[in-house]
């Protein structure tokens, strides 16, 4: 019998970019992705001939965060003159820092899943979380088990939460100061697609009696670091930062609205 793959609502906590000690500010806030991935399966090696061998790799779309600074709270967001402190003489800055680099790929542990009694001929589907649809799972066609390996792609939404602090530096050259950016995207939750195997005159039917198995395509708790970058900033101690969260087509995936940053 096909088990639904069920996974419960995210429900992280938000920060917003607030002040903490030593004048640095922090954005903790999770953000959902599509994320591309690729799999591949094939016969088991070293001795595991009776299972399947799954390798690939997971692409996960281009971020960047977009800074604004002004010296006024309502900056980015208009005041009905066009003005960001009212008097029209507000200065504006922005600069862009990377969060995930265009190409970004994280590999999908080795794994062994079971293989099917009947062995090649077998058609293989994979059941992919879709918290969206109803029931919370998507079925797709992946190919005949024969004995070339199959490989398949697919767009899956997942839940990352980004952490990223910004710490003001002062530049070396004296003029003004930068913003130093580091952090991390951190996976919460599992990751699951379960593959099924049915008779190759039957696509649509059952399972062949218990073969399916699941596999772990991003283990929950698994981190990866935001390369650290120093961006230029204006100086001064009444400053405010917008921060805006976007993917490389123009998505708005996470806005922070103005903090006022300590020097």
């Amino acid at each position: 019998m096909i088990q639904t793959i069920q996974h419960e609502a995210p429900s992280p906590t938000r920060e917003s970019l607030d002040e903490i000690p030593d004048s640095r500010l922090r954005l903790h806030a999770p953000v959902s992705l599509l994320a591309h991935v690729e799999t591949v399966l094939g016969r088991g090696r070293d001795g595991r001939h009776h299972a399947l061998a799954l390798t690939g790799n997971i692409h996960l779309p281009e971020l960047r965060a977009e800074l604004t600074f002004g010296s006024h709270p309502g900056l980015g967001h208009g005041n009905g003159n066009g003005n960001g402190n009212g008097n029209g003489h507000a200065k504006v800055h922005r600069s862009t820092a990377t969060i995930v680099p265009r190409g970004f790929t994280m590999a999908i542990p080795l794994q062994y899943l079971a293989l099917p009694a009947q062995g090649e001929g077998s058609d293989v589907w994979a059941l992919t979380p879709e918290p969206d649809h109803d029931p919370p799972w998507m079925e797709r066609y992946v190919g005949r088990l024969e004995r070339e390996p199959l490989k398949h792609d697919r767009h899956v939404p997942v839940e990352v939460t980004l952490d990223v602090t910004f710490s003001p530096q002062e530049r070396r050259d004296g003029c003004g100061e930068s913003l130093e950016i580091a952090g991390e995207l951190s996976f919460e939750r599992p990751m699951h697609v379960r593959f099924l195997c049915r008779d190759q005159e039957q696509s649509m039917g059952p399972p062949l009696g218990s073969d399916s198995d699941e596999a772990v395509l991003i283990v929950a708790g698994f981190r990866t670091p935001i390369a650290r970058q120093t961006v230029s900033s204006p100086g001064g101690r009444d400053l405010w930062m917008t921060v805006r969260i976007v993917e490389a087509d123009g998505r708005v995936v996470c806005v922070e609205e103005p903090a006022r940053r300590v020097s």
